[in-house]
């Protein structure tokens, strides 16, 4: 698995790769017709740069030339123009920091997000019949990136739209130029904490494990960028991670979240992280494995050193791990698919009162939920079982030994919960999809990884046929 970024003298002399497209002036003028009877002048020019572990900040500045033609006045053009700057950051969509200014000038730009990036109203860069010349500091932070670094791409383009005119002014010209390489370098003065690596395997007597984190940053620390990321690798499809912040669960647990970013700067700020790891559906024989590890940061790239107190912190507070000792409830339903049924599949559903899933009654409790199918034939054939998700059951005969698949079941903890489960029986390996006789057993498990005593004796399981 990728580890956190370290920096090593190697790593240090690493510089970023600019590879400039210049586009000719006269290639890169194009006139095209957005509106009726209005056309438009562009001229754009891409720089692609590489951002390291080592060197994530990149530090650049692009000068742009616009002939006074371009601009023309009123006589030239009566119905007015509309002009803008912008800059489009392709591959830039975690980055900690994107700041885009134009030298020596107070000019505000809007910030875009999709994609990331700025644009300037060209009035407020150049003035009517003139030539102009601007400059603009481009800057990019990726502190704290995992894994290997990344290709960032930057486009720049300046458009012109003359209204109700329809050739480009005559002398109108724009270009883009690169006075100084775009190079990257440290992040500048950063503070870190992290967990240690931690190696878990799951299977189908230990499904799942949560754990509970606590992060927290100084008030100091909250004037930097400060930023997170869940390291996880799991061997495979196996495994199921979810990684829950402020109550939203995270797009990506590799990705870089702020979890401080509604944090009050004037007091110390703590933030729990609940991550859960789950098996997801397959054969009860299986072992799946993960590793993972917590990261949290605070940089200060504008700053000379980190600031006094400025200090985060990551722990972990709480861990449950589910194991075939748990308390738990359970109930089973058997039955048999013979080679005359016409369907030949059975549907069932579980019925779990909101109690049951409320049992524990602490912040990130975990409350597993199973569906184990044990299904046997004398015949050696493939058919299929479902809850939630859907697996492949390959049986193979032999007198009807019986194979095992396991499905997990998502369950809301304050409603009522009522899985759908099924077994197809018609056979994957048969030309017509004929009939597999075969019995089979479901269990409904519901496992309680921390309680230390049984589920109340009120609460019970039910598995039924499905007749809705």
């Amino acid at each position: 698995m990728a580890g956190p970024a370290h920096r090593t003298d190697a790593g240090r002399a690493r510089r970023a790769v600019a590879l400039a497209v210049l586009v000719a002036a006269a290639a890169a003028l194009v006139a095209t017709s957005p509106l009726p009877d209005s056309v438009t002048f562009d001229a754009d020019h891409t720089v692609t740069v590489e951002l390291e572990p080592d060197a994530p900040r990149v530090v650049g500045r692009l000068t742009l030339d616009i002939s006074a033609p371009t601009l023309p006045p009123v006589e030239v053009a009566p119905n007015g123009i509309q002009g803008r700057v912008s800059f489009d950051i392709v591959g830039g969509d975690s980055l900690d920091g994107v700041a885009i200014r134009a030298v020596s000038l107070e000019v505000p730009a809007v910030a875009a997000t999709e994609p990331l990036g700025a644009t300037f109203d060209l009035a407020d860069l150049c003035a009517v019949g003139e030539d102009c010349n601007r400059s603009f500091e481009i800057t990019l932070d990726d502190l704290g990136t995992p894994g290997a670094g990344r290709e960032v791409r930057i486009r720049a383009r300046v458009a012109v739209t003359y209204e109700r005119l329809l050739e480009i002014p005559d002398g109108a010209a724009a270009a883009w130029e690169q006075p100084v390489a775009f190079t990257a370098g440290p992040a500048g003065p950063t503070v870190t904490a992290d967990l240690p690596l931690e190696e878990l395997r799951l299977d189908a007597e230990h499904p799942a494990a949560l754990r509970v984190l606590n992060l927290i940053a100084a008030p100091s620390a909250l004037d930097g960028r400060t930023s997170a990321w869940i390291e996880a690798d799991a061997q495979g499809e196996d495994v199921r991670i979810t990684v829950t912040e402020r109550d939203q669960v995270l797009q990506s647990y590799n990705a870089l979240f702020d979890p401080f970013a509604t944090c009050d700067p004037a007091i110390p700020c703590s933030r729990p992280v609940v991550i859960r790891f789950e098996l997801r559906g397959g054969d009860v024989q299986r072992v799946a494995a993960v590793a993972w590890a917590a990261h949290v940061r605070a940089g200060f790239p504008d700053a000379d050193g980190v600031p006094a107190g400025a200090e985060v912190s990551v722990s972990l507070e709480r861990s449950a791990d589910a194991g075939p000792d748990d308390p738990r409830l359970s109930t089973t339903l058997s039955g048999r698919i013979a080679a005359d049924d016409e369907e030949g599949m059975v549907r069932l559903r579980g019925e779990i009162p909101p109690a049951a899933l409320r049992v524990g009654g602490f912040a990130g409790d975990m409350v597993p939920v199973l569906a184990i199918f044990t299904l046997s034939a004398a015949e050696s054939g493939q058919v299929q079982a479902y809850a939630g998700e859907s697996v492949k059951v390959q049986l193979g005969g032999g007198g009807g030994s019986p194979t095992s698949v396991l499905l997990p079941i998502e369950c809301q903890p304050e409603l009522h919960c009522s899985p759908t489960m099924s077994i197809d029986a018609r056979n994957y390996a048969s030309q017509g999809r004929d009939v597999l006789p075969l019995d089979w057993t479901v269990e409904l498990r519901v496992l309680y990884p921390t309680l230390d005593a049984a589920p109340p004796s009120r609460l019970s399981l039910r598995v039924l046929p499905d007749t809705r």
